[in-house]
């Protein structure tokens, strides 16, 4: 995080986990985790939706001191339900969940810790 980005550096001040510089909505966690995310750059989208499943694509080369976690919830209130794990070490590219056709609304979100 102390590096040098597309759009320069972070502040000091801003290089914490769960900080987010760009204010995309995006820590610096999640940032680092995901491929093709930049902190002093606000992103668009950080998976893909096709048809029902949710993808996230892994940064490259992949992070072995990452978890992922695809949860969901019918209200955006706890209990979130882990779908799919990938804990440290999985070597998948990516981590992808397909969501049930029908049945009400039901909200998905990625959860990354180190």
């Amino acid at each position: 995080i102390t590096g040098t980005f597309s759009n320069g550096t972070l502040p000091s001040g801003l290089q914490e986990p769960n900080d987010d510089p760009d204010n995309d909505g995006a820590s610096n966690l999640v940032e680092y985790a995901v491929a093709g995310l930049d902190p002093t750059v606000s992103n668009g989208a950080v998976g893909t939706f096709s048809g029902l499943t949710l993808t996230f694509t892994k940064r490259s080369p992949l992070a072995t001191d990452i978890s992922y976690i695809i949860e969901t919830s019918p209200d955006l209130q706890n209990p979130w339900t882990a779908r799919v794990t990938h804990g440290l070490g999985n070597t998948d590219p990516a981590i992808s969940h397909t969501l049930p056709s029908g049945g009400g609304k039901l909200f998905a979100r990625l959860r990354v810790s180190q």
